[in-house]
């Protein structure tokens, strides 16, 4: 993994990412400050829980997009610095103990999506003490989220990772699958900043299927799931599969980013899939069953403690 791409580990932040930033005089310099500036955003993102960073030039993404979808700022330069951060399963406890925080400072956080919240509250915070740290708080940013669907703000993020160079966007499936990672992974934001960004031409190595002899059983178990969905779109069907209003044909789709993790070892598959906690929410949104789930993991921590 180059060092444009970050994975963040625990060691990663073993060094203080208050260290002095250079100052760049030079062409060369101004090029090369991408890569300081990924790894202390690498580090702020990783102790709020996103743990996958990718810097790559804006003009990369815009050069694929449909003319009906609104690129990404460029700032009148030839490689602008963007990132596009991510999360595995690593987000999961930072994201339950923020929730729990807020409620112990009576604040309300079940409104809407919480994790929304926490993710626009975490990034822009991160993208700020970079900037304070390197003394540019001048600099002009965009930030955008997977969350927003306004015209003007909309990024097809799967793309958006794929030519970023995070994770392969495999169209059998509609799935992001992360080298390391495999498809246990969320897409949450995009920051476009006017600063120079990678070299395009160093960017450019296509990235490869990790999982292509399973694209025919993915191909298959996407049909399966699409036909089964027509069939019972009847009120009466959805209530045979539902639990407290829920219905449980979401988890067809964890059976897809099962089969999607076909290429990775089982000790590899255990360490990043989603705990079933983390999926249940991740594709239902049931905020009552998030808060119990929140107060058990205090009530853990108790225990533990």
């Amino acid at each position: 993994m180059n060092s444009s791409s970050s994975l963040c580990s625990s060691a990663s932040l073993s060094s203080s990412p208050f260290l002095s930033f250079p100052l760049f005089n030079t062409s060369q310099q101004q090029q090369n400050q991408w890569k300081e500036f990924t790894r202390l955003l690498s580090n702020q993102l990783y102790s709020r829980g996103f743990d996958l960073v990718k810097a790559f030039p804006a003009q990369r993404y815009n050069a694929k997009i449909l003319s009906n979808i609104s690129p990404l700022p460029t700032y009148k330069r030839n490689s602008t610095l963007a990132f596009v951060i991510a999360n595995t399963k690593h987000l999961w406890s930072y994201f339950l103990r923020n929730l729990y925080n807020q409620s112990q400072m009576h604040h309300n956080p079940w409104n809407n999506n919480p994790l929304d919240l926490y993710t626009k509250q975490s990034v822009a915070e991160s993208v700020n003490e970079v900037l304070g740290i390197i003394d540019q708080r001048d600099v002009k940013c965009d930030i955008r989220h997977a969350f927003e669907m306004e015209k003007s703000r909309f990024v097809a993020f799967q793309l958006l990772a794929h030519e970023s160079g995070l994770a392969y966007y495999n169209r059998t499936c509609g799935l992001n699958v992360h080298e390391i990672a495999g498809p246990w992974i969320g897409l949450r934001s995009v920051v476009t900043l006017d600063l120079e960004g990678p070299s395009i031409s160093d960017t450019t190595i296509p990235l490869e299927n990790p999982y292509p002899e399973g694209d025919s059983l993915l191909k298959a178990k996407l049909f399966s799931i699409l036909h089964q969905k027509n069939f019972t779109s009847s009120n009466k069907e959805k209530e045979k599969s539902t639990a407290n209003g829920i219905s449980r044909d979401w988890y067809q789709w964890v059976e897809l980013r099962d089969l999607a993790s076909g290429f990775m070892t089982e000790e590899a598959q255990i360490k990043w899939r989603y705990s079933e906690e983390q999926l249940e929410y991740h594709y239902t949104k049931n905020l009552s069953r998030l808060q119990e789930v929140v107060n058990m993991s205090k009530n853990d921590d108790k225990t533990h403690s």
